[in-house]
């Protein structure tokens, strides 16, 4: 449904929380969010590297920090 959303273009942002993903779910929402012009705001606890991302929030005592994607 997150793919479906993003590729949809009706939404400016699709903000998902704590996904469990899957195989290639981080590329294919990439390529989604491209098609249909949106934005996905992904929420996790922990870091992870499995959706490209152009920036990354890190978020900790201090405040938080903006961080180049990879």
């Amino acid at each position: 449904s997150v793919e479906q959303a993003l590729r949809a273009g009706c939404f400016e942002v699709v903000i998902v929380s704590d996904p469990t993903l899957t195989g290639r779910d981080g590329v294919r929402w990439q390529r989604a969010a491209e098609s249909g012009g949106s934005t996905a705001l992904i929420i996790r606890e922990r870091a992870g590297r499995e959706v490209p991302a152009s920036l990354r929030l890190r978020v900790g005592r201090e405040g938080f920090v903006v961080v180049p994607g990879g």
